[in-house]
């Protein structure tokens, strides 16, 4: 996915009679790296959040510019690898999200633990509710989505989740499938900000390990895709 292999790939593969379920190269080229696709929204004006690339050299000033707690992470990755919230104290975090805390002055203490040059991304903290929209797609076009909000999660994969009706998050998920033209089943999450506003954190730009749920509550997506 990194280097557009689906794009080089794919007649291969399909030549050996298997069908592959999985979006355009540049629909993943955004999808799949968070700096892309945090770009892509400002530029969208769809619900950015506050985020920066850090580069060498910047850390203590980016740091400073953020309103604490402050969140660290990889710009790929999975399952919560690379991400830390950093904040003095664990107090104004979410319960969920302890499990990623990181005190300020041991993040100081050696910056370089946390971050590696050109690929971490510092932005704003979400401190609301979490929520993960399962979405069926092709080249864009929205055909459903199934939100759960997650209560409890180890990683990326959520332990504890409901499923709940929410017709602006639906409509948020369904314009930002259609802006970067996702195919088949894809994932999107999302948090509520401190104003109140959803914004995405990030999308698995394929099937993900608790679809599950989405079908115990009645969506065929998997058949559907």
């Amino acid at each position: 996915q990194r280097d557009g292999w689906a794009g080089r790939a794919d007649d291969r593969i399909e030549e050996r009679g298997v069908k592959m379920m999985v979006s355009d190269p540049e629909a993943i080229r955004i999808a799949n790296n968070k700096y892309n696709l945090y770009d892509f929204l400002l530029q969208k004006s769809i619900n950015p959040l506050k985020y920066s690339r850090i580069a060498p050299g910047t850390v203590t000033q980016l740091a400073n510019e953020f309103e604490k707690p402050f969140v660290i992470k990889n710009d790929e990755g999975a399952g919560g690898q690379g991400t830390y919230i950093v904040a003095e104290t664990e107090s104004g975090i979410r319960e969920d999200d302890k499990k990623f805390y990181l005190s300020l002055s041991n993040f100081f203490k050696d910056t370089g633990l946390y971050i590696k040059n050109g690929s971490t991304i510092i932005s704003e903290y979400l401190p609301g509710d979490e929520y993960s929209v399962d979405t069926l797609s092709y080249k864009g076009r929205f055909f459903y989505g199934v939100i759960r909000k997650r209560f409890k999660s180890v990683g990326g994969l959520a332990l504890e989740s409901s499923v709940v009706e929410d017709e602006a998050l639906l409509q948020l998920a369904a314009r930002i499938v259609q802006e970067i033209g996702l195919s088949y089943v894809n994932n999107l999450q999302f948090k509520v900000s401190q104003s109140g506003s959803y914004k995405m954190m990030e999308i698995n730009p394929r099937v993900p390990g608790t679809i599950k749920l989405s079908i115990a509550a009645g969506a065929s997506i998997i058949l559907d895709a």
